[in-house]
């Protein structure tokens, strides 16, 4: 038996659209150690919110609903939009996303619903477990529902599945029977278990190394696709990789942002963030390195760190990865996507995961490369072990590169999929 108090919410509370709260509700992003909204709403704040209302009624007496018809939704990252645009399909955004791309697809009835589900769920637990709260959100379902019948979307596209708006939007194209897709949006998980990324029709990775994690992790092979990513066109081959000490750039590791829904309770103590970044400059200062650069995770505040860390020693990174990365001589960090970019732009990365019985500094089961013998992939879980790969300049073999992306980008099969599904 475990203490969770969001798994007794949604055993004993009858309130079956809790299940698509959880992260939300299991979520700790006021931990001092995360960029924090600020509390309430600012006068600024109703401006904005006033002029993007003011522009969903407009949309919504200019736009007929037979100019959206055949929309595919799609709130993924990178450029998928536009490649899908680039393959002849018309895509939007959700209609309650605001941006300048998505602004003739902006509605203001689905910004308030969205809204007001947002801020109840921030102003606690009495507000979510309301019948207001229920028939709020059972309204805004039903209301998604409709909106996808009407402008008979062909097929949904997200960046996850952990949030009530991607949950609404998957159940939606189930009842219609449309394909859904979930675009992976890192290329290196710390996690494959399929109580994420696994509610969707189909998931898309980048690489048949991933593909291969995930099917040896217990998804269905049948629903996982290899596309690559739109930003990598081409790789190189058969490289050499830079590895020396003149300039490093270190990754955070950064502590979970919720509650893992897999039944165990993961939550962490969040200065194991800077006992990461404290044990790191105790071994590199013993190498004789003075200064390295440090690159946050880009949910994590600044202001935190360099209240607690010595900024002489850690210059906080805040160039654009590309350009961080050309100019760098080594990174060092935990399983992050940021070991496939580095690679691409010619510096070896070296895996650092300290671990114990095979747990991370998270709690979570260390995953591929740590619980293979792939040789390909030098890493250390400990500082010993990291201490002798900086020493004896152990480096990643730059084969597996394309093992972890697939080039060109390719959207044949998955358009084969929208088709047959649309005919």
């Amino acid at each position: 038996m475990q203490f969770n108090f969001v798994k007794y919410l949604l055993e004993n509370k009858g309130r079956g659209y809790l299940q698509d709260f959880e992260h939300q509700l299991s979520s700790y992003f006021y931990a001092k150690n995360f960029k924090k909204e600020i509390a309430g709403t600012s006068i600024h704040q109703e401006l904005v919110n006033y002029i993007k209302y003011s522009i969903g009624i407009i949309n919504k007496i200019s736009i007929s609903e037979r100019r959206l018809q055949k929309t595919i939704i799609s709130d993924s990252y990178f450029t998928i939009n536009d490649k899908l645009r680039q393959k002849g399909y018309s895509v939007s955004k959700s209609p309650w996303i605001y941006d300048k791309a998505n602004i003739k697809f902006f509605n203001n009835h689905f910004f308030n619903q969205y809204n007001n589900i947002n801020k109840a769920v921030n102003d606690g637990l009495v507000k979510v477990l309301s019948q207001d709260f229920s028939d709020l959100y059972s309204l805004f379902q039903e209301d998604v529902v409709s909106y996808i019948k009407k402008i008979d979307s062909p097929a949904l596209f997200l960046p996850s599945d952990l949030t009530f708006s991607e949950r609404t939007l998957i159940k939606g194209f189930k009842k219609i029977e449309k394909p859904s897709f979930i675009f992976l949006h890192g290329g290196s998980p710390a996690s494959y278990k399929p109580y994420r990324f696994n509610t969707t029709d189909y998931l898309l990775v980048w690489g048949e190394k991933l593909k291969k994690d995930y099917i040896n992790a217990g998804f269905n092979e049948n629903k996982i696709i290899v596309v690559g990513h739109p930003y990598y066109e081409s790789i190189p081959h058969n490289f050499n990789l830079r590895f020396d000490l003149k300039n490093i750039l270190i990754i955070s590791k950064s502590s979970l942002g919720a509650q893992k829904n897999d039944g165990r309770i993961r939550l962490q103590d969040n200065a194991n963030c800077l006992l990461y970044l404290y044990e790191l400059q105790d071994l590199l200062l013993s190498l004789d390195v003075s200064s390295v650069r440090l690159r946050l995770h880009p949910s994590e505040d600044e202001v935190w760190y360099k209240d607690n860390i010595d900024t002489k020693f850690f210059i906080i990174d805040k160039k654009d990865l590309k350009s961080s990365l050309e100019e760098t001589s080594l990174v060092i960090g935990p399983k992050s996507t940021v070991f496939i970019e580095a690679l691409y732009y010619g510096v070896n990365y070296v895996f650092y995961e300290p671990s114990i019985d095979g747990l991370d500094m998270n709690n979570l089961e260390l995953t591929s490369p740590f619980n293979s013998d792939d040789s390909k992939i030098p890493y250390a879980t400990n500082i010993t072990d990291l201490k002798y790969i900086l020493k004896n300049v152990i480096k990643v073999d730059s084969s597996v590169l394309g093992e972890y992306i697939k080039t060109p980008f390719d959207l044949t099969e998955v358009t084969k999929i929208i088709d047959h599904f649309n005919k």
